[in-house]
C-alpha cells in the first residue's frame, strides 16, 4: 500500500521572508505532496510554486467557488504555477492561508510536470475576527474561502530537484511561524 512519507519541513523565524526553497529532492517517490499554513504581512496570499529555479514558460488554470459565486481563469508565459490564488484580504489582520497540492510524476522526464490542489483561506478585512468571520460569512459572503487549482510547467521535461514558493511578485513577506512541508508519496 502507497504512502505519503515526510522528506523535509520550514518554518519562517522572522518577518520578511519571501520565499521557501525545498532543494535536493529525493527521486525516489511517485508523487509530491506541499502542504503549508501560513499568513503574510500585505493581505496577498498569491503563491506561486518554481520548478528547478526556472523562470518563464509556465501556464496555469485557477478556479474558486464561494456560495453560489464561481471563478476560473488561465494564464500563461507566467513565472511559476500559481498555487494558492487570493489576493483578497487586510494586511492587519494576517489572514491564514491552509493549501495541500499535488505534483503528479515529478521525476518522469517523459511528460511535463503538472499539479493540482486547493487551499482555504479565512478573508477577515471586513473587521470581523475569525471567529465571526465564520459565523456569519454565509450571510454577508466574507468567507472563508475555498479555492481548486491545477497548473502545470511547460518547457522543461527535467525531473523536479528544486521547489520554491513564494510570491508572484516576490515582496510579500511571510510571517513569523508560516510552515511549508514536502512529502513524497511511496509505493508499496
Amino acid at each position: 500500500m502507497a504512502s505519503w512519507e515526510a522528506i523535509n519541513s520550514i518554518t519562517v523565524e522572522n518577518d520578511t521572508t519571501t520565499s521557501v526553497t525545498f532543494t535536493s529532492i529525493p527521486q525516489t517517490f511517485l508523487h509530491l505532496e506541499v502542504t503549508y499554513t501560513m499568513t503574510n504581512n500585505n493581505g496577498s496570499n498569491d503563491i506561486w510554486s518554481k520548478f528547478n529555479g526556472n523562470t518563464g514558460n509556465h501556464y496555469f488554470q485557477f478556479a474558486q467557488g464561494v456560495e453560489g459565486t464561481k471563478f476560473n481563469t488561465k494564464s500563461a508565459s507566467q513565472d511559476g504555477v500559481q498555487t494558492a490564488g487570493h489576493s483578497y484580504g487586510s494586511a492587519s489582520n494576517n489572514d491564514l492561508t491552509v493549501c495541500r497540492y499535488v505534483i503528479f510524476d515529478y521525476t518522469d522526464t517523459n511528460k511535463q510536470k503538472c499539479m493540482q490542489g486547493y487551499s482555504t483561506k479565512t478573508y477577515t478585512s471586513s473587521g470581523l475576527t475569525t471567529a465571526q468571520n465564520q459565523m456569519f460569512g454565509p450571510f454577508f459572503g466574507f468567507g472563508p474561502y475555498l479555492y481548486m487549482s491545477s497548473g502545470g510547467y511547460t518547457g522543461d521535461d527535467a525531473a523536479l530537484t528544486s521547489l520554491t514558493l513564494a510570491s508572484q511578485s516576490g515582496s510579500t513577506y511571510f510571517t513569523h511561524n508560516s510552515r511549508f512541508n514536502l512529502h513524497g508519496l511511496k509505493s508499496s
